[in-house]
């Protein structure tokens, strides 16, 4: 299956990187000499995706000046890639965020990936959710197993036949997940997931959760493929570090020898 368009909600305040996300974006910040929002655009970009909608913050001018300049002269030969703008001012939840790229996705299938989620990964994440889909679906939600002592950091999932979803509980006790296995931060979406967006109440901070919609599709055909690969949440500090070793090992690894030195 193709999907050739990509949403990234971008328009979080950082407060897990302050005080330095007072001057920077969080999106900016380079992991290694790479800003980490870059990581997600080429990711997209691998998977073929054409169309990127950007959920952005409108206090966020240096990150719209680098994804311009990206999508100018990052696009190989003559593939364009096309950018477009939507405003979220508050941050209402990760659901706010995707509603408010409604318009922009024209009623197509589209990815959702989370810029703060970077995967070292053979094949892109979004490809992995796609590659062998039911012939039908409503969503299809990426998933990692996780300790039993971190589940109650993430949206967990029950899986059946298939691996057909058929349970999904936002940061539970250990003790009330149904399994260990999590989502992640990449999605593949219908258009029905804005319908359930449209009947979501908004929690106790006004915030709309996109579990809170995956759940109602949940009898429509909501589906989980693991993501092979490391994963590092690069929202925080200790991930973000952990990130910049990874990938300057590899670096390492793959560098040819120079034998121009002593």
């Amino acid at each position: 299956m193709d999907i050739g368009c990509a949403v990234i909600p971008a328009a979080g305040l950082g407060t897990r990187l302050r005080p330095a996300t007072l001057w920077i974006p969080k999106e900016m910040f380079p992991v290694l000499d790479t800003p980490a929002i870059a990581y997600a655009l080429e990711e997209a970009l691998a998977a073929g995706v054409e169309r990127l909608v950007v959920v952005i913050h409108p206090r966020k001018a240096l990150l719209r000046d680098f994804l311009e300049a990206w999508a100018r002269e990052r696009a190989p030969g003559e593939r364009r890639v096309h950018v477009q703008w939507v405003v979220q001012e508050e941050p209402l939840g990760l659901g706010d965020a995707v509603r408010r790229a409604k318009e922009a996705v024209l009623g197509e299938a589209f990815y959702v990936l989370l810029p703060d989620e970077l995967f070292l990964a053979e094949t892109p994440p979004l490809l992995q959710l796609t590659r062998g889909a039911p012939a039908t679906w409503a969503a299809i939600v990426g998933t990692q197993k996780v300790p039993l002592a971190e589940v109650h950091q993430y949206g967990m999932v029950g899986i059946g036949q298939g691996g057909r979803v058929t349970e999904m509980v936002e940061k539970p006790a250990a003790s009330e997940a149904p399994s260990n296995v999590a989502m992640v931060g990449r999605y593949a979406l219908t258009s029905r997931i804005f319908d359930a967006l449209a009947d979501v109440k908004p929690g106790a901070k006004g915030e709309i959760q996109l579990t809170d919609a995956l759940r109602l599709l949940l009898p429509t055909g909501v589906y989980a493929r693991h993501v092979a690969g490391e994963r590092f949440d690069i929202g925080n500090a200790a991930g973000w570090a952990r990130a910049a070793q990874a990938l300057a090992r590899i670096r390492r690894l793959k560098a040819p020898a120079d034998f121009t030195r002593a």
